[in-house]
């Protein structure tokens, strides 16, 4: 077996038999990992800690803006967001033409991140200063309402029975 204590310019592994026992990793330039079945590593954590895919870069009034494409849980709070709110209905539409507006402005919060930082560039509490103050909103609602939905041509790909 492989002395783990000193880094070597190989990775080293030690498996035992039992469940129980971790499986130590060591890399040449890292502190051992250790992974057992209730840690499985830093993969994990590299995949939940990936930034949302950049859809495209767009201009708002001359400042460009990474539009994101949301996961699937940031879909979800946004249409509950809207619906405590009291933004849309049981049928799934906005409850008023305002509502309707502060909602595309809630979906373009969930989709525009400043390309800097990777940050959002608003918040829920921005809303209403969206919906009223920002002038570039009507210009993007196409764009942040397609990064938002799924594609309908994914979406029937994805429901065509396999062929057996």
């Amino acid at each position: 077996m492989s002395d783990t204590s000193t880094p070597s310019t190989e990775t080293s592994l030690i498996i035992t038999p039992s469940t129980e026992t971790p499986l130590i990793i060591t890399p040449s330039t890292e502190t051992p990992l250790i992974i057992t079945p209730r840690n499985p590593g830093v993969l994990k954590h590299r995949l939940l800690a990936k930034n949302r895919k950049v859809l495209k870069l767009i201009d708002l009034c001359g400042e460009k803006v990474h539009l994101c494409k949301p996961t699937q849980g940031d879909r979800v709070k946004v249409l509950e967001d809207a619906k405590t709110a009291g933004e849309m209905g049981e049928d799934e539409k906005p409850t008023s033409p305002r509502n309707a507006l502060r909602l595309v402005a809630r979906i373009a919060a969930c989709v525009l991140y400043d390309p800097a930082n990777g940050q959002r560039l608003f918040s829920d509490a921005d809303l209403d200063s969206v919906v009223d103050s920002a002038v570039w909103l009507e210009d993007v609602q196409e764009d942040v309402q397609a990064a938002f939905a799924p594609n309908m041509k994914d979406v029937r790909k994805n429901s065509e029975p396999t062929p057996s």
